[in-house]
């Protein structure tokens, strides 16, 4: 979910661990500057084999080698700071939020200056939706980091989760003001607008998110879904809607069920139903949406059948 720079411009200057931290993409440059001063560095720097086998065994994906290679460092250096938190990193993309809380919890008791070690917690109290707990962590590494874009993101879309919109809208705009070139928080930004009713905000920001990076799936499906199904008829726009919503389903490789449901309610915002009705049988015979979603797309669907366009309630 980090941005990086190029490793190989980074590493003279950061050292072999912070450039292998970037290389893996798991860190930003305000990161990277912070982690110049971590005592650790010097330890991996003097015997980086087994941390170097662990960052290759994570970045092929092979979660159970990398554990070994980082658990073997802290066998070596049990006070070495970051192999904790990259073991913890391991342990959260294998699913283990238990084991990965109890490394990050670690790895902030040995160094509590790491906002990337904060961030790494926060991400795992998000997932959980134990969403005080992430954005006490949150805050913790914009502190120690005022410039990490993807904090303030993340420390966004908790706000945006707990109903707390216009602080989303400002941390999403502090995330754009420090990184301008990242598509999803445009698209971010926009999706609190739309929750605060500011339809105009919203198109803009979606739309700037496509400019920024034409493929940008979640942009294009969300900006798809509001000219089709906005409560304000201002904003409707069936044929745009229906161009956008098709470029979503072939970067989903016509695979993805919110993104047939959304072509669907294109069709029909444009008064095609023959064409609304299909897409929207495509979508319930996929079979991925869950109970509720499904019932919702076949009310949907008995709209389309009786020639109806799909609204949402002002």
């Amino acid at each position: 979910m980090n941005d990086a720079p190029s490793p190989a411009s980074a590493s003279r200057a950061i050292g072999g661990f912070t450039a292998a931290l970037l290389a893996a993409g798991l860190i930003g440059s305000v990161i990277a500057a912070e982690l110049l001063f971590f005592p650790s560095l010097r330890i991996w720097n003097k015997s980086p084999d087994e941390f170097q086998r662990g960052v290759d065994a994570y970045r092929k994906l092979d979660y159970d080698s990398a554990i070994r290679h980082f658990s073997a460092g802290i066998a070596r250096h049990p006070t070495h700071d970051m192999a904790y938190n990259w073991r913890g990193m391991v342990y959260r993309s294998k699913g283990d939020n238990a084991r990965a809380l109890a490394d990050f919890d670690t790895s902030i008791r040995l160094n509590p200056r790491s906002a990337g070690v904060y961030y790494n917690r926060a991400s795992v109290h998000h997932a959980e939706r134990k969403y005080d707990a992430a954005l006490a962590d949150y805050d913790e590494a914009i502190r120690i980091a005022p410039a990490y874009a993807m904090a303030y993101n993340y420390r966004g879309s908790v706000r945006r989760a707990t109903g707390d919109h216009t602080a989303s809208i400002a941390d999403y705009t502090a995330a754009i003001r420090l990184d301008g070139t990242n598509a999803r928080f445009l698209g971010n930004r926009a999706n609190a607008y739309v929750a605060l009713g500011d339809f105009a905000r919203a198109i803009e920001d979606f739309e700037n998110a496509i400019k920024v990076n034409p493929n940008e799936e979640s942009a294009l499906n969300n900006l798809a879904w509001l000219w089709s199904t906005c409560s304000e008829p201002d904003f409707r726009n069936g044929s745009r809607a229906i161009e956008v919503a098709t470029k979503a389903c072939e970067l989903r490789q016509w695979k993805d069920s919110t993104s047939l449901d959304t072509l669907a309610a294109a069709y029909a915002e444009a008064g095609k139903f023959d064409q609304a009705v299909k897409w929207q049988l495509a979508c319930l015979e996929m079979g991925t949406l869950s109970e509720s979603q499904a019932a919702e797309a076949r009310d949907r669907l008995a709209l389309y059948q009786t020639g109806k366009p799909y609204h949402l309630a002002k």
